[in-house]
């Protein structure tokens, strides 16, 4: 049907155009456009032919109105929209309005027609191919884009900023960025609206241009509307920097203490402006007292960034911000308000406080806020723990002393001795912070006591223990500060550097053992009694292994041992090893006196004693032969049994035959004998079948 129709309306045209070129009918003197058949003629009269009214975009929809593709009719009409809309910013355009009045209505046009096929196609009965369905769907894009960008053209025009439109396609971002620079906001925010855009940008841009200028009330209602509460945005970061720097600004005027302004300074308006607003208010009781004005526009600048950051800032923003102007009581006041975490709070607010030096008016405000602690003492607990987990020990000491927590202040002082104790020297410096701790300790015991706790309370019996502690390594500090880097010249064993070179896991309190402190070979220290067993067996052995062995530091090492629970046997072997080995055999002697003494007053065995006497004379002969400084060694142990095992191990047979048989020790020879077969001495084996043979049975 749609082919019939066309064909029907081709030869009208045909008959019209016959009957126009007919020679008979055609007026005298009045030019006609023949076409005759001849290619050549042709050619000449199509190329010389044009319209008396053009552009006439009535009769290019008629001529279009004999195409019977309406989609190709609508993506011609398109088409030629964009390249009209194109030539637009040519200067040769001399009347731009009609021009855009053709392209609108070559847009209704081809509108019609897209509607029109789209209800033909949508409703046919028979199955439609895909291809239909995909060119209707480019078609009515294209319109889309082009009615959007018609739009923005008559905006712009209707504005008088055609200027602002380029030759070619138009980025309507860079569009919008060129109305904001221009300050047309109304007109920006259409523009946005029309092609699809985020207004946020243009609210922002706009409220930030009124902050500058000092209208805040108008900042705040365009700022709404592209801000959200608790939501990062550098929006927000940009509105505070902006309101920071006015302060700042301000400031720095005010501290200039001279009248002689000038009239055209900004600030030196706006303080004109505050001061007829305050008259008008009636609130202005002095004209002369401009800088209260001054400074109250500089507050109002401080108030209005919190405002912000109260109501879209995230709480993390708004402490940093008060820490930055020193608004302490306020952070504090919000802190308690909104119970904030305790890490936020910590990481935002008290360590950068407390790095410019206010954590003592920080206290003074907490306790003017709340006299008795009801609700800081448990959050400043918390804080503390935080603080601790940074390793600011210092501030959670001084915090823990501020709310009356002893316990933990004690462990704070022991745990920063620990961090002092990297060489000698700091660790005797650090002797006051061990005697804190014994304060401190001391004062939770007496509270306790005066509340009529018994001793047999578990957390009293561990501050008593940790007490104890504290005053054995303030003695234990003393000796090793007398003695200082000759220590580790002294100490022969690698078992102090083994220790220093593990890692140890951290810990902030003490235990029955003592706590543990991340150490790395790069960060080596002394050992203290607040580190765990193998640090108390090395303080022992550097008190025991002193350049001279002295009983006073003798009896303050088996002092801890007993306290501590530590086992001896590791620290005699070590300890007796390492005086034979530097050849200290009278301090060696001093050390076994010492050792035999304390276990005959506890009733301890002195087998330990002898067994470790034994290693050490096999520890000397390891390398060579050290006949007289063994004997000297072995005269030292008393179980004979033991002395005989010793010549046998260093291959003595007839010293060790003459011993047992002086004692009269069956077993003793018995076991010499089997040595001696084993080495195939065979004259101590004879003497000693002779013996057996005529003692053997007793």
């Amino acid at each position: 049907m749609e082919e019939m129709r066309g064909n029907q309306q081709t030869n009208s045209l045909s008959r019209s155009f016959e009957h126009e070129t007919n020679p008979q009918q055609r007026d005298e003197g009045l030019l006609t456009w023949i076409l005759t058949g001849d290619y050549q003629h042709d050619s000449i009269v199509r190329a010389e032919f044009a319209y008396e009214s053009a552009p006439d975009s009535q009769l290019c929809l008629n001529i279009l109105g004999f195409v019977s593709n309406f989609l190709t009719t609508s993506m011609f009409l398109l088409n030629m929209c964009e390249k009209l809309l194109d030539s637009l910013s040519l200067k040769a355009v001399s009347d731009r309005s009609f021009l855009l009045q053709i392209i609108k209505s070559l847009i209704l046009a081809a509108k019609v027609q897209i509607s029109s096929e789209s209800t033909r196609v949508y409703s046919a009965e028979d199955e439609v191919p895909d291809n239909v369905f995909k060119q209707l769907n480019n078609v009515i894009k294209s319109h889309d884009e082009i009615s959007s960008r018609m739009e923005v053209v008559l905006l712009l025009e209707a504005a008088g900023c055609f200027h602002l439109i380029n030759k070619k396609q138009p980025n309507f971002r860079q569009l919008r960025q060129k109305l904001i620079d221009e300050e047309r906001w109304q007109l920006a925010l259409e523009v946005s609206t029309k092609c699809g855009l985020d207004a946020a940008t243009v609210w922002a841009s706009w409220g930030i241009v009124c902050l500058r200028a000092g209208n805040l009330n108008g900042a705040r209602s365009r700022l709404s509307k592209c801000l959200e509460p608790r939501r990062v945005s550098p929006i927000l970061d940009e509105v505070v920097n902006v309101l920071e720097a006015l302060a700042k600004t301000q400031r720095a005027f005010l501290s200039k203490r001279n009248n002689n302004l000038d009239d055209n300074n900004p600030h030196y308006l706006q303080s004109r402006l505050d001061r007829l607003n305050a008259i008008c208010e009636g609130s202005l009781t002095h004209l002369l007292d401009l800088k209260e004005v001054k400074y109250s526009s500089r507050d109002r600048c401080l108030n209005e960034a919190e405002f912000y950051l109260k109501t879209y800032g995230s709480p993390e923003s708004l402490l940093s911000f008060y820490v930055r102007h020193s608004m302490l009581s306020a952070g504090i006041q919000y802190a308690k308000k909104n119970k904030a975490p305790v890490e936020m709070f910590v990481n935002g607010f008290w360590i950068p406080a407390c790095q410019v030096g206010c954590m003592e008016d920080l206290l003074k405000m907490i306790k003017q806020i709340d006299p008795l602690l009801e609700f800081w003492r448990d959050y400043i607990c918390e804080v503390c723990k935080e603080l601790r987990k940074k390793y600011f020990f210092h501030t959670a000491k001084r915090l823990y002393s501020w709310i009356g927590d002893w316990v933990q202040a004690g462990h704070a002082c022991c745990t920063i001795y620990r961090m002092y104790s990297s060489d000698f020297k700091r660790m005797s410096q650090g002797k006051k912070l061990l005697q804190e701790a014994e304060v401190h300790f001391n004062q939770f015991l007496e509270s306790k006591i005066a509340m009529g706790f018994t001793l047999i309370d578990d957390e009293v019996q561990a501050v008593e223990h940790a007490l104890k502690v504290t005053k054995l390594q303030i003695e234990a500090s003393d000796y090793i500060a007398e003695c200082q880097e000759q220590l580790w010249k002294t100490l022969g064993s690698k078992s102090v550097l083994t220790y220093l070179s593990q890692e140890k896991k951290s810990s902030g309190s003490l235990s029955k053992r003592g706590s543990t402190l991340k150490l790395s070979e790069q960060n080596q220290r002394i050992p203290t009694l607040f580190d765990d067993e193998a640090g108390v067996k090395s303080v022992l052995e550097l008190l025991i292994m002193a350049p001279t062995v002295d009983p006073s530091r003798l009896q303050l090492a088996w002092k801890i041992s007993a306290e501590m629970e530590v086992p001896w046997k590791p620290i005699l072997e070590k300890c007796v090893v390492t005086l034979s080995v530097n050849r200290r055999f009278s301090e060696l002697s001093v050390f076994v006196n010492f050792i035999r003494y304390q276990q005959r007053i506890s009733g301890d065995s002195n087998s330990k004693l002898d067994e470790a006497l034994m290693k050490a004379v096999k520890q000397l002969n390891a390398d060579e032969p050290a006949i007289k400084d063994s004997e000297l060694i072995i005269g030292l142990i008393e179980a004979l049994s033991v002395k005989v095992l010793t010549y046998l191990s260093l291959g003595w047979l007839q010293s060790a035959y003459a011993l047992a048989v002086r004692s009269q020790s069956v077993p003793d020879v018995r076991r010499i004998l089997e040595e001696c077969e084993k080495r195939n001495e065979t004259g101590i084996q004879r003497l000693c079948c002779n013996w057996l043979a005529l003692y053997g049975n007793r």
